[in-house]
């Protein structure tokens, strides 16, 4: 696995190494600055010789494609998992040219083909979707929602809200802030925050200027989501698209 951006996750590149996944981080700095990361992508793909290269995500799918065709690689595929409305109208051209070198397009909804075929140049046939894949919760929400709610120390009658989201722009994350703080205060509610990003700060500084520090339980990034959702009883989503869409 070769990771064109800055992000890394600790737990993620432990679970890959731990099955044997050699994890290597260019960066988005090195490939941007004079290309010598990009150079160096290419490189490791022609050492390499991969049966086959997946790009995902819109960054890796800009740079990627073309580095895996000038490397030489046998067969292609990119991965498409949202309504990619952040692309500038550069990035949106370029990726309309070399998506065409991709034996597969996989979407992980079928909500998004109709937007990748007629704004990112994605044919007919190249398009395969996998759902992603749920546990089914159901049976065992109850005893999560008990669970989870007690580790908070909350009422039975305690209104829980929730939020799970990168704190990035495009999740909008202030917008829930201020719709929180249109609530009653005479209502025996919480609100609780999961996901962590450079927007953390900020957001923390408006809970505090909303007067909003009693009601915000803030949880960071999480890997047990599941039972979180279970314990609220209103969850609010306020992106402007997202990366893993489930219809």
């Amino acid at each position: 696995m070769i990771a064109l951006n800055d992000a890394s996750d600790a737990n993620t590149e432990q679970a890959l190494s731990s099955v044997g996944c050699a994890v290597t981080c260019i960066g988005k700095v090195a490939l941007l600055l004079g290309g010598l990361g990009w150079w160096r992508l290419v490189a490791m793909l022609k050492r390499l010789r991969p049966d086959m290269v997946m790009t995902m995500l819109d960054f890796a799918d800009t740079l990627g494609r073309p580095a895996a065709r000038l490397a030489g690689c046998r067969s292609l595929v990119t991965s498409i998992r949202a309504r990619n409305l952040a692309k500038h109208h550069g990035q949106r051209w370029f990726d309309r040219k070399t998506v065409r070198w991709a034996e597969k397009v996989v979407f992980n909804s079928r909500s998004i083909v109709g937007y990748a075929c007629q704004n990112e140049g994605v044919r007919q046939e190249q398009v395969a979707v996998i759902p992603n894949g749920v546990d089914d919760l159901f049976a065992q929400n109850g005893a999560l929602r008990s669970e989870y709610r007690q580790q908070l120390g909350l009422q039975p009658e305690t209104l829980l809200l929730g939020s799970v989201a990168r704190l990035y722009p495009q999740e909008k994350s202030i917008a829930p802030l201020r719709a929180f703080a249109k609530l009653s205060t005479d209502q025996e509610w919480k609100a609780v925050l999961i996901g962590d990003g450079p927007e953390r700060s900020s957001l923390l500084s408006l809970g505090r200027e909303l007067g909003l520090t009693d009601r915000l339980i803030w949880l960071g990034a999480r890997d047990d989501v599941e039972g979180w959702l279970a314990a609220m009883d209103i969850f609010v989503h306020t992106a402007n698209f997202e990366g893993m869409p489930m219809l």
